[in-house]
């Protein structure tokens, strides 16, 4: 037996050497999932020989993908081809970049994110006079994410004639969205959206493509399985079609993303759909305490969208959990310092033992005010300290500059929104200052003083 599976737990171990047809494998929090991929993947090549170019391993995110890519070259050695180790937008883009051609796409198609796309949005926007605003560019962009999900948007898209993508244009929005559209189509470019939906076409379409690919693809495992969508449920029993050898791993009580189209009940019912299915529990923890788990498990066990499973850990004892409700969040990072300092005093932590996790990185804001005050040093991992963001710098530019009339930040903000002011303004203003003609020091009305210099600045709507 190989030496990475002595290693395994029964559980893990039944799910790696399971390899045939549809493997369901429910793992909770901490039960070492990322193992049992990876060695998994390792048992197909050094077992069974199967090329690692013809294993499809999806994860959620490319950093999950590069932990994964690492721990398996470190079993399986660093010659072998990982390329497939990637996430479902990934190999969508790998798809459409060996087949531009079947597509309209040229050869040298872009990939465009979210802040391109509000560029282009701006550009249109100001053909039309309105005013450029962040918010109606999300609503503009939720709107084209609706239409990329109609079945007749890919082929509008790949038509290579003129054509209009939308349907009817009724009000200014329609006009806006159709010339997003043509504008992205004229520059061969997609979005994450399209990655998708293209890719889903072209295997649904070309029956070389899809034939190729499922070919290809012996076994095909899948990891956060809780947060796949439809669409993606969909481009996953497309390549699975012929050998039918698909595992899921995920974890019910771990579905975070409804708000961006994950569905649980892929998971939940996947047996519906797939049959025969085998479904292993990984329900053995190694990352927390009795304590914590029976308070986990307690709680989740009230949720109703499910699989039930108890997980149990051997690790010894901790901690009580300590729970604490408080009534604001001002209050509630109170509880949190003084907490801290109760802890220095009597049991002799330092700083650097203390870890504060929240839910999403706006709520950083009221924690970090509170170490400040409290003199607390404290580092930001995985995010931008909320006084260091750039929307927050911008707001302090502005009050620096009303409070102090500093240069440094009306050079941050005088193009923060977008007022088209140059280099040569810019420019023109710092000669200005050379000159000591424009001063707040000068006594009377400066423009009158100088007629042909105000007229230049007003011309540059100051």
């Amino acid at each position: 037996m190989a030496d990475f599976l002595e290693n395994l737990n029964e559980k893990q171990r039944e799910a790696v050497l399971e390899t045939e047809g549809y493997v369901r494998v429910v793992a909770g929090a901490g039960s070492g999932k990322t193992k049992l991929l990876v060695s998994r993947y390792a048992y197909l090549v050094q077992e069974y020989g199967i090329d690692s170019s013809n294993i499809l391993c999806v994860t959620f995110t490319n950093k999950a993908a590069g932990e994964m890519k690492k721990r398996i070259r470190a079993l399986i050695g660093e010659g072998q081809d990982v390329s497939l180790i990637c996430t479902y937008h990934g190999f969508c883009h790998r798809l459409l970049r060996e087949n531009p051609e079947k597509l309209f796409l040229g050869s040298r198609f872009q990939i465009i994110d979210t802040q391109q796309q509000k560029a282009i949005l701006s550009e249109i926007y100001q053909k039309y006079e309105l005013k450029l605003d962040h918010a109606s560019f999300e609503t503009i962009l939720r709107k084209i994410g609706r239409i990329k999900r109609d079945t007749e948007y890919v082929p509008r898209m790949c038509d290579p004639n003129p054509c209009q993508i939308l349907g009817e244009i009724n009000h200014l929005d329609d006009r806006i969205m159709e010339e997003f559209l043509q504008r992205q189509k004229a520059a061969y470019a997609l979005d994450f959206h399209d990655l998708m939906s293209f890719a889903i076409y072209l295997l649904e379409t070309d029956s070389g493509v899809r034939e190729k690919w499922q070919e290809r693809l012996n076994y095909i495992m899948v990891d956060e399985f809780q947060d796949s969508s439809a669409t993606e449920m969909r481009l996953i029993d497309i390549l699975s079609e012929r050998y039918q050898n698909l595992m899921i791993v995920g974890d019910p009580d771990q579905n975070i993303y409804e708000w961006r189209g994950a569905d649980v009940r892929l998971l939940v019912d996947f047996h519906k759909e797939h049959e025969p299915v085998k479904t292993i529990i990984l329900n053995q923890n190694y990352r927390s305490t009795p304590q914590i788990l029976r308070c986990a498990n307690t709680l989740i066990e009230k949720n109703e969208l499910r699989m039930k499973k108890d997980l149990f850990t051997g690790n010894p004892d901790g901690e009580p959990v300590f729970f604490y409700h408080s009534m604001s969040e001002s209050e509630e990072m109170e509880q949190v310092t003084a907490l801290m300092g109760k802890l220095r005093e009597k049991e002799g932590f330092r700083y650097s033992d203390f870890a504060i996790l929240y839910r999403s990185g706006f709520l950083s804001r009221m924690v970090e005010k509170k170490l400040v005050e409290k003199n607390i040093p404290y580092v930001i991992f995985g995010g931008v300290r909320f006084y260091q963001r750039m929307e927050i710098l911008d707001l302090l530019a502005y009050l620096k500059l009303i409070a102090y009339d500093d240069d440094i930040s009306f050079k941050r903000i005088v193009n923060t929104p977008r007022r088209r002011f140059g280099r040569a303004k810019m420019n023109f203003l710092e000669g200005l200052r050379r000159d000591r003609r424009f001063s707040r020091h000068l006594p009377g009305t400066w423009g009158q003083r100088n007629s042909k210099t105000a007229m230049r600045l007003r011309s540059y709507n100051l």
